[in-house]
């Protein structure tokens, strides 16, 4: 039985939901209707009065922690049927069928024929298909148009946080558009795959560097503010799109 008697997935994206909307309640709150910030003379974004960052460091780590959960749980789900649903790649030779295999294929058929229809699963929350991903993209994309129309985006917390989460929603899309070709047999899965190569030794690589900065300077970490985010970037694009 599932927790609450909800449908398989349902508290995951309960959590999921409320997480986010607490991430744009945040930036719309604090950065729009208190005090939204303001940029000093050297073009330098300056906090609201009380000081408070306009996401707080936990809620950023908790809306990455969620989402990287439960898109990467359901993308792998949908991976592993991909794979299991692939045709054969063309050209690729298979072994002549048996008559054994064959009176087995055809005792399948009678059994798939005359067996009830399977039930359709229950979807979290008893939406349909997709609707929760729709709702954390659109909730995310609604905090991104706020902070960047009403100056929020200066702001480095939800500058940084802003940037990630578009770069993870960019992985995840190329999921998206990598299970529609990559699993089908066709000639261009040869070509994903040499993408893939290349995108785990570029993320491998930034992720590298990223460490050796931190391990091997003596400088403050203000001083690699932007360096970081752009190193940081590949392996969260990385865990979007695996």
């Amino acid at each position: 039985m599932e927790p609450l008697g909800l449908p398989r997935g349902s508290v995951r994206a309960l959590l999921a939901l409320t997480i986010v909307g607490l991430f744009l309640g945040l930036i719309y709150i604090r950065g729009v209707a208190e005090a939204p910030p303001t940029v000093g003379p050297d073009a330098t974004p300056v906090l609201p009065v009380d000081g408070r960052p306009i996401v707080p460091f936990t809620v950023m780590h908790l809306v990455f922690i969620v989402l990287a959960s439960y898109f990467s749980s359901r993308g792998s789900t949908e991976v592993q049927r991909a794979e299991a649903a692939g045709t054969p790649a063309a050209g690729m030779k298979l072994p002549a069928p048996t008559g054994e295999a064959i009176a087995e294929a055809a005792a399948a058929a009678v059994e798939a024929a005359t067996a009830k229809p399977p039930t359709e699963p229950r979807r979290p929350l008893f939406l349909p298909k997709g609707v929760v991903r729709t709702l954390l993209l659109v909730g995310c994309g609604a905090a991104a148009g706020i902070a960047v129309s009403s100056g929020t985006a200066l702001e480095p917390s939800v500058l940084s946080a802003l940037v990630l989460l578009g770069t993870f929603f960019g992985g995840v899309l190329i999921r998206g558009a990598k299970l529609k070709f990559l699993y089908r047999g066709s000639e261009k899965s040869a070509v994903l795959v040499t993408i893939e190569h290349v995108k785990a030794v570029v993320c491998l690589l930034a992720t590298f560097a990223l460490a050796g900065l931190y391990l091997t300077s003596q400088d403050s970490a203000a001083d690699f503010e932007t360096l970081e985010l752009f190193l940081g970037m590949p392996a969260v694009f990385y865990f979007g799109s695996r």
